[in-house]
């Protein structure tokens, strides 16, 4: 983490765009910069790398206690400090005809560390450094962008002990290629540095044997302090603003041969005299012994101060150095170590960027294209987008073409083509308070820094003189009398295309063999600029928007069929202000897509909201039922396209306060939640409907109807049952019913009533609820309300009906013939993880069936249970009745399909796994409540964001269940212990937070006598359970539990396998459910 990042800028206007952009970086977590990030304007007039550092650690120092809130400066700060400098060189040369918004934001191939784009040049360098202080001392880190790096450190970077003074890093040997860099050569003492020199790699046929300078320094506080105390005193303040705002001129100095050459330069007299310096600030007539010359006070002031460090150089592996300067684009883009850039090596990537085909011959980087290319061309294309609204118009490509930077829409221009190698660079400018983009128009075989004299210099690729004669236009069209140089980057050649003459003015440069008068005459009396105009009315801020609006309309285009994760854009749409567009296409893809996605967006569209209002998942349940909402839910029922539309006209008034934007999310996961129940639905198929009904089977009146069922044990794959997990991409769980202490711990009774009323009684009630009214039944939604799951139940069972125009009693008459009275039990705790209230709901079930003489199954039960839970809107899984009806040992399945259908297999256990389990199964209430219906909102939360690692681990837990069966099946008592405890991790992953303190403790001081050990279902409270390595270790436990801390108060039980699951009695008879 970097205490501070300060990036430097001599070009005012690129100072406060980088600053908007540096803030947009650290609002996503980009920067990882724990205080603050600066943008220093550099001081007046032209300066040097090492006036600019030194300026750059005064600001950078002054801001730090600015925000520690100390009334003076005290360069204490850097003692604890983590310090970043990256110099932005001003944007010229070849860098500016071929990346207008300088290399600092060209998109790399790295996605960015959030996954929500492409990483640019700039957080490639951060995180490089980032990467390589790690395990270093406080200090200052310094950068120039002027080195062009690539690629990454594979392996872990070894910071070098005893830990140095002053550092830099060196690249190693570098092979052939055009390269012009300085090269560092060590002392054989502990890697000192001892010369720096300029050296040219063209032509040399192998490796160089010297290590080129990576231009990453790094400089320990105690250095950096001694520099700052001598920027205090005159000559050295004037390296700073301070020296500047008291009048003087800025002093130039180098970074490494002024501020750092006494660190590693020996001869006292060469470094006083600047002669061991490649710049032209040599000092030859001077007195040196008499320090004549600020220059010379200078160098004298370090030399006394600094000599006392030393500087020492690193290699690091696996990062490359390109010198731009003077390849043309071709070369550039196809260079070996041109990592960041789209290679002809890849020529089927798509990096972030959406085409309409993806065909082969493509190269898209934060790019956007809607038309068709030939199969005979390539196209190169970095952040750009080429539109158009025609779906069979084909862009005009006569071979290969390079797009940097440009917005084009060819419906616009019709006759919009580019010849073989051509690129097109754009440029946003403004003229006159209006923004504009130029377009230049070039060769990738040129190199726009030539003089158009030199032997090398082309437009087109021909030379001048024959460009000049093909096209009929004359040295003077191109470069008036007040331009210096004359070369491709000031030639006056591009008119401004803002409409289809225009267009066609600038497009005519290309077509060498198209010369005529008419269009001669047309581009002289067009208005025309160069790419240093260009440059020079370049609007940044604008500039730097378009990449981010590239990269929001890539992804914007792309919602339907991302196939990832859609979050880590949230937080980008909000930092960058597009977050009402993308709420926008999400409620598009959701009208527009099929239904088996529009539960995930709407999940993305409750997330969005939640990022916007700056809530946290943990903070994001709560109730959802708000009345201003209902008739949209209603709509969302019966029509999911009015029902988004209507969402979405709510949602509108919603978005003032960070309040009512959490609320809104709320009930957008209220949404979700809708479409899941309606899914489930499909599980009245195999519910009681299908079941033959006899009004000469009901009990007679007051006669009881009694149903029992043992608690449920999850051994392996809970989660994976849970909906719309358990449909959409399959469920698998092994579970077993076991006896509480002896006895069957769940449990439901009834009989029918003369009077045509309902009596509800929950355990713990006093007094019974009486109802008479359908109005008081239909409050079952609120699973917190009196008697919401007999309610739940009587409705799942069609014994009340909604939308029925009978009152109660009349109901209650043709579906009874009578009234009814049920009672609900547990013996088992509340939050008790054990299925207590999927299993009541099952035993309700069997009750109100019984009563209604139906008869039924324990399929039915199951199915059915599934539907009450969301109805409750509780959202529960399948595999809590499945232990609690089927008693044994099941596994429960259900495979990736909307029609909901569990399915049971039976798994035969040996009479030695029986005996085992019963004399070993140790069963702890740990007196916590855990709230399973916070837990599965936030799992599904994350399973609908796609995040990798939980869907990665449901796939995990699916296949923990399959060896959870094997091993049971095998009698390998050991291995199914060992898929207990692989289960538990696997709850952890998805329901961080699920292991209380108490119940570590608890874990860790058993561990020596369990093996195998996991909280019962969902976690976070409730039951524990183990399998003790040894029966007779029980009474240890007995002994040690009272003494673990925090868990004094816990109640151990005794837990047997139950083998018949639920037990039905009417009248005392027992009644067999098949």
């Amino acid at each position: 983490m970097w205490t501070c990042i300060a990036v430097t800028c001599s070009d005012s206007k690129w100072a406060n765009a980088i600053t908007e952009e540096l803030s947009i970086l650290n609002n996503q977590s980009l920067l990882n910069c724990q205080l603050s990030c600066v943008v220093l304007k550099d001081t007046g007039g032209t300066v040097s790398d090492g006036d600019k550092t030194l300026n750059a650690l005064l600001v950078t120092v002054e801001k730090l206690c600015n925000n520690k809130g100390f009334e003076n400066v005290t360069f204490d700060v850097l003692a604890n400090s983590h310090i970043l400098i990256i110099h932005l060189d001003t944007f010229s040369g070849n860098d500016a005809c071929y990346w207008p918004n300088g290399t600092a934001f060209l998109p790399t191939q790295n996605k960015n560390r959030n996954s929500s784009g492409l990483e640019t040049y700039l957080e490639f360098i951060i995180n490089l450094c980032c990467q390589l202080k790690q395990g270093a001392s406080p200090g200052v880190w310094i950068v120039s962008s002027s080195y062009i790096l690539s690629g990454c450190i594979k392996e872990p970077f070894e910071w070098p002990l005893p830990a140095p003074d002053a550092l830099t890093f060196t690249l190693g040997c570098q092979s052939q290629n055009t390269i012009v860099s300085d090269t560092v050569k060590y002392r054989e003492h502990k890697g000192a540095v001892n010369s720096l020199t300029c050296s040219s790699l063209e032509g040399h046929s192998q490796e160089l044997e010297e290590n080129i300078n990576s231009g990453i320094i790094y400089l320990k506080s105690t250095v950096a302090t001694s520099l700052l105390c001598l920027s205090r005193t005159f000559p050295l303040d004037r390296c700073t603003y301070v020296g500047e705002d008291n009048g003087a001129k800025t002093l130039q100095l180098s970074l490494f041969y002024d501020l750092l050459g006494p660190l590693w330069i020996e001869d006292r007299h060469l470094y006083l005299s600047g002669e061991i310096s490649p710049s032209q600030d040599k000092i030859d007539c001077i007195d040196i012994d008499n320090n004549e010359g600020d220059k010379v006070k200078a160098r004298l002031m370090l030399w006394e101060e600094l000599r006392k460090f030393e500087l020492r150089a690193i290699s690091i592996y696996g990062i490359k150095h390109v010198n731009w300067t003077a390849l043309p684009l071709e070369k550039i883009f196809h260079h070996p170590y041109s990592l960041f850039l789209p290679s002809e090596d890849l020529p089927s990537i798509l990096l972030h960027s959406l085409d309409k085909q993806q065909k082969q011959p493509m190269m898209l980087m934060n790019s956007l294209i809607e038309s068709s290319i030939n199969d005979n061309t390539k196209l190169f294309m970095v952040s750009s987008s080429i539109q158009t609204n025609q779906p069979d118009r084909m862009l005009q490509l006569a071979g290969r073409a390079y797009v940097i930077n440009v917005k084009v829409d060819i419906d616009e221009i019709p006759e919009f083509y580019l010849n073989d190698n051509v690129c097109m660079i754009g440029y946003w400018i403004r003229l006159e308070k209006e923004l504009k983009l130029g377009r230049s128009l070039f060769s990738a075989t040129d190199i726009p820094v030539l003089e158009y004299s030199h032997s090398r210099a082309t437009i087109f690729g021909l030379n001048w003189s024959t460009f000049f004669t093909l096209k009929g236009i004359e040295p003077k069209d191109v470069w008036t009398s007040d331009i210096g140089a004359h070369s491709l980057m000031t030639a006056r050649l591009f008119p401004l295309a803002v409409d289809v003459d225009s267009w066609r003015d600038l497009l005519w440069l290309q077509d060498i063999e198209g010369a005529t008068v008419s269009h001669l005459e047309s581009w002289r009396q067009s208005k025309r600029y160069s790419m240093d105009d260009f440059n020079r009315l370049s609007d940044p801020v604008a500039a730097l928007h378009n990449l981010r609006m590239i990269n929001s309309s890539v992804f914007l285009k792309s919602i339907p069929r991302w196939p990832g994760s859609l979050s880590p854009y949230f937080r980008r749409a909000c930092a960058e202000n597009w977050s009402n567009s993308l709420l926008g296409a999400l409620d598009k893809a959701v009208i527009e897509g099929d239904r088996r996605s529009c539960c995930r967006i709407l999940a993305a569209i409750a997330e969005l909201l939640a990022c916007k209002a700056g809530s946290k998942n943990n903070l994001r349940s709560g109730p959802a039922s708000n009345n201003a909402w209902k008739p949209a839910f209603d709509i969302l029922e019966h029509s999911l396209c009015n029902g988004v539309l209507a969402l979405a006209d709510q949602r509108s008034k919603w978005m003032c306060t960070p309040d009512l934007l959490h609320r809104a999310a709320r009930h957008y996961e209220r949404a979700v939640h809708i479409l899941i129940r309606e899914t489930v639905k499909s599980v009245q198929n195999h519910m009681i409907r299908s079941c033959l009904v006899s009004n000469t089977c009901r009990p007679p009146i007051g006669e009881w109807i009694e149903a029992e069922c043992p608690a449920r044990l999850d051994l392996s794959g809970g989660w994976s049952d849970t909906p719309p997990i358990c449909y959409e991409m399959g469920g698998s769980v092994v579970n077993i019913g076991i006896l509480v202490d002896g006895e069957k711990p769940i449990g439901a009774r009834g009989r029918r009533l003369e009077n045509f009323q309902l009596v509800l009684v929950c355990e713990g009630q006093t007094e019974p609820l009486v109802i008479s009214s359908i109005d008081d039944v239909m409050n079952y939604s609120d699973p917190t309300t009196h008697g919401a799951l007999l309610k739940a139940a009587l409705v799942c069972a069609g014994v009340v009906q909604k939308d029925c125009q009978k009152d109660l009693s009349q109901q209650l008459e043709k579906i009874l013939g009578s009234g009814l009275e049920l009672h609900g039990w547990s013996k088992l705790p509340q939050g008790s993880g054990l299925g207590t209230s999927s299993i009541l709901a099952s035993a309700l079930l069997a009750v109100i069936y019984s009563a209604m003489g139906h008869e039924f199954s324990r399929s039915h039960l199951i199915h059915g249970v599934l539907h009450i839970e969301q109805l409750l809107t509780t959202g529960g899984g399948w595999q809590d009745q499945v232990g609690g009806v089927m008693g044994g040992c099941n596994r429960g399945h259900s495979f990736a399909d909307s029609n909901v259908q569990v399915h049971i297999e039976s798994i035969q256990l040996s009479e030695r796994t029986v005996s085992l389990i019963n004399e070993r199964l140790l069963l702890i209430h740990t007196g916590k409540v855990r709230l399973a219906r916070n837990l599965l909102q936030n799992v599904i939360r994350m399973w609908y964001a796609r995040d990798e690692a939980i869907v990665n681990c449901f796939s995990r837990l699916i296949e923990n269940a399959d060896e959870c069966k094997n091993a049971i099946l095998q009698g390998n008592f050991d291995q199914l212990c060992h898929a207990v405890d692989v289960y538990w991790c696997q709850k952890k992953a998805i329901a961080p937070g699920c292991e209380p303190l108490m119940v570590k403790n608890l874990m860790d001081a058993l561990t020596r006598l369990v093996l195998g050990q996991s909280l019962a279902g969902a976690g976070g409270g409730g039951f524990y359970y183990g399998f003790l390595k040894r029966s007779e270790y029980r009474d240890t436990v007995d002994e040690i539990v009272p003494s673990i801390k925090g868990c004094e108060t816990m109640i151990i039980h005794r837990a047997t396998l139950d083998q018949t699951g639920i037990s039905l009695k009417i009248g005392g008879t027992e009644i067999h459910i098949p």
